[in-house]
């Protein structure tokens, strides 16, 4: 990764972890971070871990859709549009962005 803008903090910035998702031609995500699948579906937010986990899901404005704790895998119904999904395992936290058709 190349830096345009060389600054001193940024010529400090590590990058630990880096994730890719993949996009289907139908505009769906399917994403693994640390053996934690992210899938959406039509209306659908599935999330499968082989630990126990802990799920919130947000909007862009920052409120709370739903919250799930100790699972490891779960099924959400969710409306159309673009939402924040944080998975807690381990005491370690995950981020993903993700659209719902």
């Amino acid at each position: 990764m190349k830096m345009n803008n060389n600054t001193v903090w940024a010529a400090n910035l590590k990058v630990q972890k880096l994730a890719f998702s993949e996009s289907t031609s139908t505009g769906l995500i399917k994403a693994t971070i640390n053996n934690i699948h992210i899938q959406t579906g039509t209306n659908l937010l599935t999330v499968q871990s082989n630990k126990l986990c802990d799920i919130a899901v947000y909007t862009p404005s920052g409120a709370q859709v739903t919250s799930l704790k100790a699972i490891t895998n779960s099924n959400i119904n969710l409306h159309s549009g673009t939402y924040l999904v944080f998975v807690t395992v381990e005491g370690k936290k995950y981020s993903q962005k993700v659209m719902i058709k």
